[in-house]
């Protein structure tokens, strides 16, 4: 997960949360990035159990053209942070 997350972060530029959202069960937090001159706009949902662990967490990301091109841009950055 944390190399996920270095590869992500080292495409987005930029990365601001927005507003947050919480409750018992947990907490959405509104972001924005750009990747290369592209904004990019998402959400974090986070769901926590009663003794405060995380049981699930998802992120969603739009405009999906964006999306794709973080993706393939993280992808490149993971193969070549493992080339032995």
């Amino acid at each position: 997960m944390v190399a996920i997350l270095e590869a992500v972060f080292s495409v987005m530029q930029d990365f601001t949360y927005l507003r947050h959202f919480s409750s018992n069960a947990g907490f959405v937090l509104e972001f924005s990035a750009q990747v290369d001159e592209e904004h990019l706009f998402g959400v974090d949902l986070i769901e926590f159990d009663q003794s405060g662990k995380i049981t699930d967490f998802m992120v969603m990301m739009r405009p999906a053209d964006v999306v794709h091109n973080l993706s393939a841009k993280a992808a490149q950055h993971l193969a070549i942070a493992h080339l032995p």
